[in-house]
């Protein structure tokens, strides 16, 4: 085995991710959620969803609308997953994920989103309990390639670099916080659900180009 790793060793992608602030600058320049279009509210929900969370396509697919599963509380939401996660193991699995809104700026809050983007798709989802689910019929719940599409997509309009893909969201969003000097790497650990640091600097935390971290700091861990 040991010889395998060393012919190919498991490698991050890529040695440097993307500036978060490009997603938040292409998200205020289309306007309010109420002025959004359904496809456009779903693509801004789920990039919000997955900077926000740091956390794989794959337990931004689990999030449920049920209530013994997802808790409007003033102004937060907090969801428990209800499906075992691909990191989960004995004796350590995901907490539950707490989305705070975001005062300062409206146009990125992820409780406003959320709220206009539950009511919005009420009467589409039928029997559907996914939070994400299909804009056009036959209506259902998005699947995990329909999700990795999304976000795919509006990296591609806000100017992220072709090479990175839709689980690049995990890396930008983690390195963004670290690099910003202001969040401890305990909850950066915690919010996206590693128990080991090693984890998160060998195959997560990434140079920043161009650096503009500030931004993040404030517009996204105020809102976890």
């Amino acid at each position: 085995m040991k010889g395998i790793f060393e012919r190919k060793p498991a490698l991050p992608r890529h040695a440097d991710t993307w500036d978060v602030s490009l997603i938040f600058n292409y998200i205020r320049a289309q306007g309010t959620v109420e002025e959004a279009s359904l496809m456009g509210l779903t693509l801004r929900t789920t990039v919000l969803l997955a900077l926000l969370t740091g956390q794989r396509r794959q337990t931004i697919y689990s999030l449920d609308i049920r209530e013994e599963f997802m808790l409007r509380n003033g102004s937060e939401y907090k969801f428990i997953l209800p499906h075992v996660q691909k990191h989960t193991r004995p004796g350590h699995h995901q907490k539950p994920l707490l989305l705070r809104a975001y005062q300062e700026d409206p146009l990125i809050c992820i409780v406003k989103h959320l709220d206009q983007y539950i009511q919005r798709t009420s009467e589409l989802r039928g029997s559907c309990t996914k939070l994400l689910t299909v804009t056009k019929p036959p209506y259902g719940p998005a699947s995990l390639d329909t999700i990795s599409r999304w976000l795919r997509t509006i990296l591609t309009a806000s100017g992220v670099p072709v090479k990175f893909s839709g689980h690049s969201t995990r890396s930008a969003s983690t390195s963004a916080a670290a690099s910003s000097g202001l969040i401890p790497t305990d909850i950066i650990l915690r919010n996206a659900g590693w128990t080991s640091e090693r984890t998160f600097a060998v195959f997560y935390q990434r140079d920043i180009v161009p650096d503009t971290t500030n931004s993040f700091s404030d517009a996204v861990y105020s809102q976890t």
